[in-house]
Order: structure tokens, then sequence, then C-alpha cells
């Protein structure tokens, strides 16, 4: 785990090399990493309705040990991506692409955070729901 020293943004993303921007390099600490699946299977948590996901480039990995999470939840929201700020960090098109395949489509957008360097949208939140779900249930504009 790359532990920045502001602690804001720490991932298992970067390699043991990566110097951040400014310069400084990040410490590095060994953890454990334990699949959502297994949590389930284990009963160590029950399987959610929701899930809300902010692991810093690692939402893909963490979704591919969490399979579970597909059928139990009925929203799943992520902090997604428009630049790569680490390697290998999934972007927006990435994310959308990889949710629809698992027949889950974005239901709202929020959370913007603005790239400091020119202003546009560096990364957001957004919840995405079961394409078939109860929150697709009505595609109308109004609520009459």
């Amino acid at each position: 785990l790359t532990i920045w020293k502001d602690r804001l943004g720490s991932s298992v993303l970067p390699q043991k090399d990566y110097v951040f921007e400014e310069g400084d390099k990040a410490e590095q600490r060994i953890v454990s990493l334990i699949s959502v699946d297994s949590l389930i299977r284990n009963k160590k948590i029950e399987a959610p309705q929701l899930a809300k996901l902010d692991v810093q480039g690692f939402e893909i990995d963490v979704l591919l040990g969490g399979s579970l999470l597909f059928d139990s939840c009925e929203a799943i929201i992520l902090e997604v991506s428009f630049f790569e700020f680490l390697k290998r960090q999934p972007q927006f098109p990435e994310i959308i692409s990889f949710m629809e395949q698992r027949n889950f489509v974005p239901y709202d957008i929020f959370n913007f955070l603005p790239r400091p360097i020119d202003g546009a949208v560096g990364q957001c939140d957004i919840c995405f729901v079961k394409k078939t779900g109860p929150f697709r249930k009505s595609h109308r504009w109004n609520p009459i």
C-alpha cells in the first residue's frame, strides 16, 4: 500500500519506486488484501444492497473480487477518474463499460472534484444501478 504524506489518495496501485509529482516518495506498507466475496462467503459481512467504493484506482480489481455484489446490490457507487492519475488506474470509459457488462448503468453523477491544474473534472462519484432494477422501473421524465 502506498501511503502519501497527507494520507489522501493512498492506494495499492503505485509501484514501490513511484515518485509523486512534487518529488516526494511515499511510504510503502505491506498489507493483506481480502476479497469482498470471501467476506460474504465466510459470513464476516452480509451481502449488501448498496456498496460505495473509494479505492483510488483499484475499483475494477475490488469488483472482480466482489462479484457477489452484482447479485446483492441494487446500487454501487464508485469514485471515477477522468485522467490516469496513477499507473493502471481505470478511467471513466473503462468503468462505464465494465459496469455495463455486468448490467449496471449510471443513475446519478455527483461530488465533482476539479483538477487543480485546469479546473476540469478530475474525479466524480457515479451511482450505478441494475439496468432492469427498481431504480430504472420508470423512464418517464415527469412523476405524473
